[in-house]
């Protein structure tokens, strides 16, 4: 890609956005955002790939919803790390580096820059009017790409990137980790068969877990695709080992087509009696709860005797969904933008909140016990 490409290429973004979004500037004015085109066009002469990729996220977060982003994550150098938000503590939760004391370890720095600043700088490529816990969502997830991190002025365009993390005994202590070359994602191990009923069978997208010594079953509802008989093996099975209760976890479900649960899975399961009733349906919830898995939380509430566990959503149930996408012409980067605001709540609230609020707590969760699974089991005993 030479400078002149990349022009062309955020012309044709800008372009885009502009044309094919439902309400591109119901949340930025239009010259602002040209501005920031502008301005971009002005900086791509002295950037690195990576980085005008970087201003190309900035400009689709800056429509302001979750929908509207622009495929640059293969592109990026990825750290083989996953964090996450507990309230105002960032905690390495997974990690394939050898060092044992850097899982479970608070993030106190990245480069030498307080991690509260880097959370602060990651705003720019963060959709701002989806809602608070998408931000949290997205906010560890730009967090592992260094390549974002680099562009925000941070020293990170190393092959290493320096952390400062603080181990369970508060002592602070370094490690340098090596980020993962573009298109690379980290080849995280198979989950023990005794590791916490969210982290099993992580590549089934509807995965059925009986619960012994309860009168409970777990299903965790990560993907729409194959939900067409994946939710009818699950159905036959809770109509066979008809447990008094389910626990059906929508908290790392990203999405899809909200339709096909309706039909597959919140219908069949509402003819299901032993399930279908006060106390015998729990639907989790939180963060990564994102368009589809979002409506679908709302389906489950309007349409079932479920009750809410977790978090809030990570999406607006009013608000902008519904992906057009376009090609840009030189890199071919894919492109979406929101192009339907849909209303599925009858009042314009940030989330979908819980009729339950449980939430993530790493006391809890470093005995690999899960909060919200546990409230829901202990009603009615």
């Amino acid at each position: 890609m030479t400078p002149g490409d990349w022009h062309a290429d955020l012309d044709a973004l800008a372009d885009g956005l502009a044309r094919r979004h439902r309400d591109p500037f119901r949340t930025v004015p239009r010259e602002r955002f040209f501005a920031a085109v502008a301005g971009l066009h002005d900086r791509i002469p002295r950037l690195t790939d990576a980085a005008v990729m970087v201003g190309f996220d900035a400009l689709a977060a800056m429509i302001g919803d979750g929908h509207t982003l622009v495929e640059t994550d293969g592109h990026y150098r990825q750290l083989p790390l996953e964090v996450f938000w507990y309230a105002d503590e960032l905690r390495v939760v997974r990690t394939l580096t050898a060092d044992p004391r850097v899982c479970g370890a608070r993030m106190l720095a990245i480069g030498g820059v307080a991690i509260d600043e880097v959370h602060r700088r990651l705003q720019l490529v963060i959709a701002q009017d989806e809602n608070a816990w998408y931000v949290l969502a997205r906010s560890a997830d730009r967090l592992t790409r260094a390549d974002v991190l680099a562009a925000l002025d941070l020293p990170c365009g190393a092959p290493t990137v320096r952390f400062t993390l603080a181990g369970p005994d508060g002592t602070d202590f370094a490690v340098d980790i090596a980020a993962l070359p573009p298109g690379t994602a980290p080849d995280w191990p198979e989950p023990a068969p005794d590791a916490p009923l969210r982290s099993r069978h992580p590549d089934e997208a509807l995965a059925y877990s009986a619960l012994p010594d309860t009168d409970a079953a777990y299903v965790n509802f990560r993907r729409y695709d194959g939900i067409e008989t994946a939710g009818a093996r699950v159905v036959a099975r809770l109509r066979d080992e008809a447990p008094g209760r389910l626990i059906l976890d929508l908290r790392d479900n990203g999405g899809g087509d909200y339709t096909l649960a309706r039909d597959h899975l919140i219908y069949p399961l509402w003819a299901v009696p032993n399930i279908n009733r006060p106390g015998g349906l729990y639907v989790l919830i939180g963060r990564r709860t994102f368009s589809a898995a979002m409506v679908t939380a709302t389906d489950f509430r309007r349409e079932t005797e479920a009750v809410l566990v977790g978090e809030p959503t990570g999406a607006r149930p009013v608000g902008y969904q519904e992906l057009g996408t376009f090609e840009l012409p030189r890199s071919g980067l894919r492109a979406h933008c929101a192009t339907r605001r849909y209303r599925f709540s009858d009042v314009d609230r940030p989330a979908v909140f819980p009729d339950q609020r449980v939430d993530p707590d790493w006391e809890v969760e470093s005995s690999d016990r899960d909060p919200a699974v546990e409230w829901c089991l202990a009603q009615g005993q």
